[in-house]
């Protein structure tokens, strides 16, 4: 427990006491020595000071009238005679040992004033309502991890630019040397990013702010104003400008220009839509004057030479973590395969000695057997992966081998893999390659002629390889796709079409058990047909001259790419309906920030669609991804968290066009099978369901002479 200097706890109070009891409740109950609470009441109708005698309230400001946010917290703030300030929202609450721990993050350096609790939901415990600040080059600012599942992805102590208001702790030293006119928080910013003007400020002045991950509370969130969805847009839109005037530069701004005209362009264009938020920029105009006034203060703090941005889609060691809790029993007795008890003294994974008696006692007595490496990726998700494993160690063929991936986890988890599973090949990756470079890089370390794919989220059913490998020898196949249990349940058929936009479309295939391409999260692939194509087209796959998969597409839509080079070389690729797995749907997505995932859906699909396209078949294809262009745009101009991830995906085309035109050119020289050949193969609607609109493609598909599954 941390000790020595003394905390004030301020809460602002407004319409909030349904949750007041709780939250001054968590903070009675810390064991931390030297905590004192001061409640500023802003005029909040239902407040009855007497009421709350009982719950150790060392001070009470009343308020006559709402003076907004920030200048109640400012009231309490100056109240205050302590070390350290705690800021926390009525409608919140601290976890045990909160306070203690945010002091011991405060106190491991001098320099460290503002230390950010890890926020969660308290209707979803085991949602993050905010793990510190972000703040963007286009002076955009964005609370990591929101919406996502608590999944240990951000269990690290780190810097941040800075943290939430709703609980956050700051050095009362440094705040004071930071104020502008004896005000901490700006008071003509009312409500939203005057924590994130005071972070700036606090940067600016060379303090850093820290991440407490062990310090959680718990938020309501809009307990004060449940109707906030208007209001905040005024307020916020007004708030960035006041923030940009005071703390911003010219220089600054000079090197993020292209960053922040792309956000203002299409901030005009949610104007045009929203108008109501011009009542902002009205706002701004109004009070510029004065927040010019304090800039010449802000700037004199000036210690940093810049301040550190947050793209908005890089990948970060925090962004991946543990495994989501287990999913519901239903879902579980849905999906689970069939239990098979190992009998007394089984070893995980088979000897020689091993798989000759179960070759001999096998369905594959008297055949020849190719050997199939499987390769498992693990990233901060040991356990998941032991279950896995588990269930590859009761697979009945007769000879393969297991290539465990640790993925850059935040632990050696390689080696608990090792000691329950020994006789795996275990690799250590320094960092997270993505699934695509994971791959990639176990290959050189496979010894089987064939390798098959799996999930580290899935489990799969005893006959799993055996009906992959069976199915491959059917079709003289180079990949064979397996199934997923869920697809089973996504339709009337599990076997799933690609549409010419490169969306899964449930069912398409009816009964027949086809494939487009090798799904990378269930599938075997020969390496000796695809190694043979690696010197001759580079572009291609194999372990020589080339790489299985792209490393660059990270996630998602790196195996549709695998199944177009297959096909675009004359090889095909086969459905195994029997070789089935259960999967945890998401659980290793959900520990990606959503705008990511949104990003890289998008991006590779559409490199997927420019590369592999023959001319004139992505001329007939163009004015369909127009329309889906535009009718997302005009979406993500009501919603912002659909808008941003599709303008990341413009901006990489925009600078890497002539990167993907010289890919382009170097793919369509080297193709073998014509478009002719792989077009009956996707369907030609858009998306699942919507029959106006299938009608509608069928009707676009006959004029354009596009031969697909629906009309071969």
């Amino acid at each position: 427990m941390a000790g020595g200097r003394a905390v004030s706890v301020i809460l602002v109070n407004y319409r909030t006491e349904r949750f007041l009891a709780a939250c001054l409740d968590s903070v009675r109950n810390q064991d931390y020595p030297d905590a004192e609470i001061i409640l500023v009441n802003n005029a909040s109708p239902y407040f009855n000071a007497g009421d709350w005698e009982g719950y150790g309230i060392a001070k009470i400001i009343e308020n006559s009238a709402n003076i907004g946010f920030a200048r109640a917290n400012n009231q309490g703030m100056a109240a205050s005679r302590c070390d350290y300030i705690l800021l926390l929202n009525c409608d919140a609450y601290l976890a045990p040992g909160a306070i203690s721990e945010a002091v011991s993050v405060m106190e491991s350096s001098p320099d460290v004033a503002q230390v950010a609790l890890k926020v969660l939901s308290a209707l979803r415990t085991d949602e993050i309502d905010s793990a510190g600040h972000l703040f963007r080059p286009d002076r955009t600012a964005a609370h990591r991890g929101r919406g996502e599942n608590d999944a240990g992805q951000f269990d690290e102590e780190t810097d941040m630019f800075g943290g939430s208001a709703c609980a956050c702790l700051y050095r009362r030293d440094a705040l004071e040397e930071v104020s502008c006119g004896g005000e901490y928080f700006d008071g003509d910013f009312g409500s939203y990013y005057e924590d994130v003007d005071l972070d700036w400020r606090l940067r600016l002045a060379g303090y850093r702010c820290r991440f407490a991950p062990r310090a959680a509370a718990f938020h309501h969130g809009q307990g004060s104003n449940l109707r906030a969805g208007r209001a905040m847009q005024i307020e916020a839109e007004k708030n960035r400008y006041l923030m940009m005037a005071k703390c911003d530069t010219p220089a600054d701004r000079a090197g993020h220009r292209f960053h922040i005209a792309a956000y203002e362009i299409w901030h005009a264009l949610q104007l045009v839509a929203r108008p109501r938020r011009i009542a902002g920029i009205f706002k701004y105009l109004r009070l510029r004057g004065r927040a010019m006034q304090k800039r010449a203060r802000v700037q004199s703090l000036r210690k940093e030479s810049r301040v550190v941005y947050t793209s908005r889609f890089k990948l970060t060691d925090g962004a991946l973590g543990k495994p989501p809790p287990q999913l519901s029993d239903f879902y579980l007795a849905l999906h689970q395969p069939p239990v098979r008890t190992p009998p007394p003294g089984f070893k995980p994974f088979l000897d020689s000695a091993d798989r000759a008696h179960l070759y001999v006692n096998s369905d594959w007595s008297g055949k020849k057997l190719r050997r199939v490496s499987v390769i498992v990726l693990n990233v901060n998700g040991a356990e998941m992966t032991r279950e896995c494993l588990s269930a590859l160690a009761l697979q009945d063929y007769p000879d393969f081998e297991v290539v465990a991936v640790d993925n850059g986890s935040a632990r050696d988890e390689l080696a608990e893999i090792e000691r329950g599973f020994p006789r795996t090949k275990g690799i250590r990756l320094p960092e997270n390659a993505g699934f695509a470079g994971g791959i990639n890089r176990a290959l050189p370390f496979c010894d089987g002629q064939l390798v098959a794919l799996i999930n580290n989220d899935c489990e799969p059913e005893p006959g799993w390889i055996s009906a992959l490998v069976r199915r491959m020898d059917e079709t003289g196949a180079a990949a064979v796709s397996g199934t997923m249990r869920e697809e089973e349940l996504m339709g009337a058929s599990p076997f799933h079409a690609l549409s010419l936009l490169g969306r899964v479309v449930p069912g398409a295939y009816g009964e027949k058990p086809l494939s487009f391409y090798p799904s990378g999260g269930n599938c075997l692939i020969d390496m000796e047909k695809t190694a043979r194509l690696a010197d001759e087209y580079p572009w291609t796959l194999g372990r020589t001259g080339g790489a299985l998969l792209p490393d660059f597409y990270l996630l998602y839509s790196e195996d549709v790419s695998l199944g177009w080079r297959l096909r675009l070389a004359g090889l095909g690729v086969a459905k195994a309906a029997d070789a089935k797995a259960a999967h945890r749907v998401s659980a290793t997505a959900a520990r990606f920030p959503a705008g990511l995932l949104r990003y890289l859906r998008n991006r590779n699909r559409l490199l997927n669609i420019l590369l592999f396209m023959e001319t004139r078949t992505l001329a007939k294809v163009l004015p369909l991804l127009a329309l889906e262009w535009i009718g997302g745009h005009i979406a993500g101009l009501f919603y912002w968290q659909l808008g941003e991830p599709l303008l990341s995906v413009d901006w990489f085309f925009v600078t890497n066009m002539r990167a993907v035109v010289r890919q382009r050119l170097a793919v369509q020289s080297a193709r073998l099978s014509p478009d002719a050949e792989i077009l009956p193969l996707l369907s030609c609607r858009l998306t699942p369901g919507f029959p106006g609109l299938a009608r509608a493609m069928m009707t676009y598909c006959a004029a354009t002479g596009l031969k697909t599954v629906e009309r071969k």
